[in-house]
């Protein structure tokens, strides 16, 4: 039950995480792609020095917080297929309830002492069964959790999509940046980044669970 009653929070969570990508990632993209990729496709003259290594700056500060995101957005997802589990185990559980129940009613048949004890075991067995299915308001278990996963599975494709927009503008611009500096590469961790000094010529790389969650 308190499992339950966290998880409803984890949608929620989701479409605010969601709309940090949809709000501030994906807009800061089309700002760098409408002012600098486009002119570069349609003119092939290459910003100036000063204003690549300005747009690194600005690249490399969106990755890293869209690889955080997508760091957090994993963890969620981690939470929830425990939470998948857990409501498979209750299915389970009650099909056992109901094994037992059919397994009792065989066993009292050739049996006279278990006969005499079958009221109270089948009695005992469906209060357990109403225990996993029903919680104390008389709402159903079962019902609440399936509805709390399908509705973070929902929000969790859209959020892909979002991340699968940003990561497609990530690599228009990365393009314009390698085509303009050559020397420029794509292998650095956010700590790498920030522990060497401005005149590193690198990027933070798009991490795996960003390119994941896109793909």
């Amino acid at each position: 039950e308190l499992k339950a009653m966290g998880v409803a929070k984890l949608p929620l969570l989701l479409l605010v995480i969601g709309n940090q990508v949809k709000q501030i990632i994906i807009p800061a993209l089309e700002n760098i792609i409408i002012n600098f990729v486009s002119k570069y496709q349609n003119t092939k003259v290459c910003p100036t020095k000063a204003e690549i290594e300005n747009l690194k700056r600005q690249r490399n500060n969106i990755v890293s917080k869209l690889n955080k995101i997508s760091k957090t957005l994993n963890v969620i997802t981690i939470t929830l297929t425990g939470v998948s589990t857990f409501l498979a185990i209750l299915e389970a559980t009650i099909k056992g309830i109901d094994l037992a129940k059919i397994a009792a009613k065989i066993a009292a048949l050739v049996s006279p002492p278990l006969a005499a004890t079958l009221p109270s075991t089948l009695n005992t067995l469906d209060q357990a069964k109403t225990q996993i299915l029903i919680d104390d308001k008389g709402q159903s278990r079962l019902v609440k959790i399936s509805a709390i996963i399908e509705g973070a599975a929902l929000v969790s494709a859209i959020i892909g999509g979002y991340i699968l927009t940003a990561v497609n503008l990530l690599n228009s611009i990365d393009f314009v940046l390698k085509e303009c500096d050559p020397t420029i590469t794509t292998s650095k961790s956010t700590s790498d980044i920030q522990s060497d000094n401005q005149s590193d010529n690198s990027l933070i790389s798009i991490s795996k669970e960003t390119q994941d969650i896109a793909d």
